[in-house]
């Protein structure tokens, strides 16, 4: 999900033609660093899809998004949002039929990615059972605001 990100690479300056221990020793520890913060940025943004979630699911410090009404079908959970649900969230994208912002942050629903277009308001501890027909289904990116 998350494989844009690029440790870079380490080039050998000068010496016999190969990388130094040294070197090698950076470059495995850079790849370490790399794999535990893409990790890490992945379980923090991840999408929980399960038949049937509920509200109960929704955990404190979590905004949550659901396909269904009354909190029901599945459900994504966020600590700051997404951009663009298309890209990081697919099941998401335009499916958002209530939510539950169990924050204590105001987060904006848009309804284009990109966090663009018209938006909803949600403010902390705020949920809807179901989203008004101008916005529902509609949502395609979200953040803090």
């Amino acid at each position: 999900m998350f494989n844009r990100f690029s440790a870079g690479s380490v080039r050998p300056t000068g010496g016999a033609g190969g990388t130094s221990p040294r070197r090698r020793r950076a470059r495995r520890r850079l790849t370490s660093i790399a794999l535990a913060v893409a990790s890490a940025v992945s379980l923090t943004a991840a999408v929980a899809p399960q038949a049937q979630a509920g509200w109960s699911n929704c955990s404190s410090g979590r905004m949550c998004l659901f396909d269904s009404t009354s909190g029901g079908g599945a459900y994504a959970s966020f600590a700051s949002g997404s951009p663009d649900l298309r890209a990081y969230y697919p099941y998401f994208n335009n499916r958002t039929e209530s939510y539950w912002n169990r924050t204590g942050y105001r987060f904006c629903l848009y309804r284009e990615p990109g966090y663009g277009g018209a938006y909803l308001l949600v403010y902390p501890g705020r949920y809807a059972s179901s989203i008004s027909s101008f916005m529902n289904n509609e949502i395609s990116s979200l953040r803090r605001c």
